[in-house]
């Protein structure tokens, strides 16, 4: 199994490493990323897509703003063309 750990800044990061050490107390392979939502929306669907092409299973994410709807799909005010 293929885990990956999403996180929107370095803050979070206390936070996921929790995750990271149940993962490798278990021995399940995973990587990290960080990864604004509302700074790097584009980016951040492009890794998603990559690393559910890459087999990862899993992926834990967790969002410090607590606007999970950012991640949903791109819209217009990001920039980014929304499919009709």
């Amino acid at each position: 199994m293929k885990v990956a750990i999403f996180f929107g800044s370095k803050s979070d990061k206390d936070t996921m490493k929790k995750a990271a050490d149940v993962l490798k107390e278990f021995g399940i392979e995973y990587k990290a990323f960080i990864l604004s939502a509302h700074r790097a929306g584009a980016l951040l669907h492009e890794t998603v897509k990559k690393v559910e092409e890459e087999g990862f299973e899993v992926i834990i994410a967790v969002t410090s703003e607590n606007k999970p709807e950012e991640t949903a799909e791109p819209t217009a005010e990001s920039g980014e063309k929304k499919d009709e």
